[in-house]
């Protein structure tokens, strides 16, 4: 056996082909999110009251701004950034159904003092001179579509628009919506808002758990080819699968060190 063979039967070899292989797939997985940011959402109804008249309880009456409402509904849309990516100047268009009037609303970036400002146009487009009042497609515009430019949107971060909702017509759960025209940005709503977790060491869990992947496999590779024991094979599998988030939490941390390093 020539020298060339020992060190392609070694474990040398195989060793630094799982690093070539992980590095292989890390990068295409990198390169094809790179494409386009997919930004998930929640979309949640709290039944505020409802005017109404009974005979047992009597009459409740509803009032807003001095004004008798039907119904109040507060509206909450969350939007988080769980890509890889840092965004800037992101447009959001929130808007309602033509039987859902929009009432007050706050619109935050989580956990910091920050707003999100409206869109420039939109702005100029309701603003009401010193002195005068809205014209009807003012309150139109305002009662059913609300835009807004979110300078930065870094990964991780939760931004919150919250409203004051109303259907003249009836009790149903108010049309609430919310789009986005950016480059490169994609809106995609989930069901289970109380199913989101915090990002784990500040990496957003859609990277933790793709690197996690990547290590349990390389992980499951080495022990079989090294370890000949099956129970602490199985051992190490089943510690590294638990855990495996941390694990690929730190692998993206150490990508982006390396990354900034070579980068300057």
């Amino acid at each position: 056996m020539t020298e060339i063979d020992k060190i392609i039967d070694g474990q040398f070899f195989v060793s630094i082909l799982l690093l070539v292989v992980g590095a292989i797939i890390t990068l295409v997985f990198t390169k094809l999110s790179a494409k386009t940011g997919t930004l998930r959402y929640f979309v949640t109804f709290s039944k505020v009251g409802i005017s109404a008249d009974d005979e047992v309880f009597g009459s409740v009456r509803l009032t807003w701004q001095g004004h008798e409402v039907r119904n109040l509904f507060l509206c909450t849309i969350q939007v988080e950034n769980a890509t890889t990516k840092d965004f800037e100047n992101v447009d959001f268009k929130v808007y309602s159904g033509p039987d859902t009037i929009l009432l007050n609303q706050r619109a935050e970036v989580a956990d910091t003092p920050y707003i999100i400002p409206w869109d420039t146009e939109y702005q100029n487009r309701i603003h009401v001179p010193d002195g005068q009042k809205a014209n009807q497609e003012q309150l139109n515009e305002y009662n059913h579509n609300r835009e807004y430019c979110l300078p930065v949107f870094n990964r991780g971060q939760i931004i919150r628009f919250s409203y004051l909702c109303t259907n003249p017509n009836d009790d149903n759960e108010p049309g609430v919506y919310i789009s986005t025209a950016s480059k490169g940005v994609r809106l995609k709503r989930q069901q289970l808002p109380h199913l989101v977790l915090n990002p784990i060491f500040g990496v957003p869990i859609p990277a933790a758990i793709v690197r996690a992947l990547i290590i349990s496999v390389l992980v499951v590779i080495a022990t079989g080819l090294w370890v000949e024991n099956n129970w602490i094979a199985a051992t190490i599998c089943m510690l590294v699968g638990l855990t495996g988030q941390v694990f690929g939490a730190i692998a993206y941390r150490a990508e982006r060190f390396l990354k900034n390093t070579v980068s300057g």
